[in-house]
């Protein structure tokens, strides 16, 4: 497709006048910059993780579970936006608990004993040491929680 987009103005332009190719060239300008006003989302400053997080969720169809900053507007194409309505989900305390929740399920399968070391979980590199003692420090909590209630 973008071979012909070359080809067609390039035999065009061979048989129109300067002044009539202006006038094609702007239109078609003003056609691109349309459509990528009301298609292209702008997802300047979203995290790469964050939007492969987003498409994790609409892969396997749970796209409405998806809480996070990829669904803010600011983020969302017009048609996403007004059409698709897919910033209706954002919440942002929501999406805290779901990603303390994903995180909390990665910290405790890497800690698992029976876990196969061939089939290691996948990318613990973004568990930092501030999360594995937060939620050492939580498990510890738990535990002393639930021995007084015994």
């Amino acid at each position: 497709m973008g071979k012909l987009g070359a080809l067609a103005p390039a035999i065009l332009y061979n048989y129109i006048d300067n002044h009539t190719k202006f006038w094609v060239v702007s239109w078609f300008g003003l056609a691109g910059w349309l459509i990528t006003e009301i298609f292209v989302p702008d997802t300047t400053g979203l995290d790469l993780r964050e939007q492969e997080r987003y498409w994790e969720f609409v892969r396997a169809g749970r796209g409405n579970e998806y809480h996070g900053v990829a669904i803010h507007p600011r983020h969302l194409s017009l048609w996403e936006h007004l059409v698709l309505k897919r910033s209706r989900n954002y919440n942002p305390e929501l999406d805290h608990t779901q990603r303390i929740e994903a995180l909390h399920d990665l910290y405790k399968a890497s800690h698992d004993p029976n876990r196969d070391e061939q089939h290691d979980v996948e990318d613990e590199s973004f568990v930092s040491e501030d999360i594995k003692k937060y939620f050492a420090a939580r498990h510890r909590m738990m535990k002393s929680r639930d021995l007084v209630h015994c």
